[in-house]
């Protein structure tokens, strides 16, 4: 789902008559109101995601979308107030979950949410994947204990090799491992943004800003589960995580990218080939 809707919307966005729209409109919901056939299926499409369950999913395909609008020629003002919002809403789900105890109810994503606040109030069940998380991060201090020394893999630590692979990559390798692994991961995303800002095509623009934003995304989740930043969701580190499905998206995206920066650079290279070609033909004739 993840490419797909990069594509489609980046495809969306690219039209002529969207990018008209977007340039005169002065709220969001008049595009929703215009294009509401498009809003309506991605709505039932994240809601088809919501009911696996898959939580995290929905998040990083939430994200995209408003990433895809408000970079897509919106003003920046609706950039600044969607990252304020985002802010006050993290801050208040905060407040609320200290205020109230919502230990006593049973269900699954409720614990998600109040593990995270004070993990080590039930750190035997529905907290003990990020208290033995911190452990893990415990141990590795500064330079680790070495790779392959990791105890908290060896059948204490839940899912180890696939949510909190960076706790153990913390514990064996400590902080400075964690360090160059998020240097070479970010230096990735920088290079797209990069490449991205470069772009004449507004779909090639979409889709790489698409691409970026999602490796942005996924980190950003995944390590805000592991720290106890944000609920546990269940999302995976790009290549580092195990996962079958996890590396097959992460190639896909990649792919993708490269597909991207190849096209436009074949794409300049003809235009100049051309614009040499109008100049040449220009130059009045010699004669002898």
């Amino acid at each position: 789902a993840k490419p797909a809707l990069i594509i489609l919307v980046a495809n969306f966005l690219a039209k002529d008559e969207v990018q008209g729209a977007i340039a005169q409109t002065e709220n969001p919901l008049q595009l929703l109101t215009k294009y509401w056939k498009q809003a309506a299926a991605i709505a039932l499409w994240l809601g088809l995601v919501l009911l696996f369950p898959d939580v995290g999913g929905v998040l990083i395909l939430g994200t995209l979308l408003v990433i895809l609008l408000l970079t897509s020629g919106m003003a920046v003002k609706w950039l600044s107030r969607t990252i304020l919002g985002a802010i006050v809403t993290y801050v208040l789900i905060v407040i609320v979950l200290n205020l109230f105890d919502l230990s006593h109810i049973d269900n699954y994503q409720v614990a998600r949410f109040t593990s995270f606040i004070n993990p080590f109030a039930d750190a035997q069940d529905t907290g003990m994947q990020l208290v033995y998380g911190y452990y893990a991060l415990s141990n590795g201090g500064i330079l680790g204990r070495g790779a392959g020394n990791s105890i908290q893999k060896l059948g204490y630590l839940p899912e180890a090799h696939n949510d909190f692979i960076m706790a153990i990559i913390g514990e064996e390798f400590g902080l400075w491992g964690i360090l160059l692994v998020l240097v070479l991961y970010f230096g990735l995303v920088i290079y797209i943004f990069h490449k991205a800002i470069k772009m004449r095509r507004t779909f090639d623009q979409a889709v790489l800003v698409g691409v970026g934003s999602y490796f942005l995304i996924q980190a950003f989740v995944n390590l805000g589960g592991v720290l106890g930043l944000i609920p546990l969701t269940g999302v995976t580190f790009p290549f580092m995580s195990y996962g079958g499905s996890s590396l097959l998206v992460t190639s896909i995206m990649i792919g993708i990218a490269l597909s991207v920066i190849a096209s436009d650079q074949s794409w300049r290279r003809e235009l100049r080939a051309k614009r040499a070609k109008s100049n040449r033909a220009d130059l009045p004739e010699q004669t002898e």
